[in-house]
This record gives structure tokens, sequence and C-alpha cells, in this order.
């Protein structure tokens, strides 16, 4: 099985193209004749890779393309580029964390402190309390305290 992997991964690429060399050639050609399911698949290869090609007039390749594809991955490889964004990306995500964590702290103590309002509001309306006598403290602390005991 990995031999008819290696096998169609050849034939995909330099044996349909006819760049193997005569001995990897022939090896090609031994298996194909044993293993119906690689010349399959060489056949399958060929109807969808070849056959649409033939007859095609071949464009002339300018000779200094491949030379100048190789002067850029050479150059790459001398001066790689580099990228921030993996170093970049764990400040940022803990940056905007904490800025969350912030947001919702302040958002909770910002809720509570609607509500008690609210709440003293409500109490103080519904025992008939002015809100002048709410903001006197006394001894007992809160104006409910104060009228149950």
């Amino acid at each position: 099985m990995d031999k008819c992997k290696e096998i169609r991964s050849v034939i995909l690429t330099d044996y349909i193209d006819g760049q193997l060399e005569a001995p990897e050639k022939e090896r090609i050609n031994t298996h194909l004749r044993q293993c119906a399911v690689c010349r399959g698949f060489l056949e399958e290869a060929q109807k969808g890779l070849v056959t649409p090609f033939q007859g095609q007039n071949r464009q002339a390749v300018p000779q200094t393309l491949w030379p100048a594809i190789v002067e850029k991955i050479c150059q790459e490889q001398e001066h790689p580029v580099r990228v921030f964004i993996p170093r970049l990306a764990p400040v940022a995500v803990s940056f905007l964390l904490a800025v969350l964590i912030t947001s919702v702290i302040f958002f909770n103590q910002y809720m509570a402190g609607l509500r008690e309002e609210e709440q003293l509001n409500y109490v103080s309306s519904a025992f008939g309390v002015s809100q002048a006598q709410t903001e006197t403290t006394s001894d007992f602390g809160t104006l409910i305290e104060e009228y149950f005991l």
C-alpha cells in the first residue's frame, strides 16, 4: 500500500511529464504491470491531466524565467521576512483580556451601585420616607433597620 502511494505520487509528477530517468521509469513500469489499481490510476490521470492538453501549442518560456525564480528563492532565504504577528499575538490577546476583565469589574460595580440606589428609592417611597431622611445616618446603619427596630 505504501509502495502504491509512492508510485501514484511519482505518476502525478515526473512519470506523466516524461521526466524520469530510465531505471526509475522501468521500476514504475514493472509495478504498473503487476498492479491493476495503479494502472487504473495512471489511465485516469492521463485522461484528466494529459489528454485535455494534447494538440495544444506549447508556449515558449523565456530563458530567463527559471534563473529569475531561483534567484528570488535564494534572496528570500538570505533575507527572510520577519513576521512579528506570532510574538505580537499573545501580547494583543493579553491586553484585550485585561481590558475585558477591567470592563466587567467596573460595569458590575456600576450596576451594583445603581441597583442599591434604585432599591433605596423604592424602599423609601414604599414607607413614605423622604429622600432627605434616607441620607441621614443613624446608629443602626440603614433606614430599614431603624424602621423594624
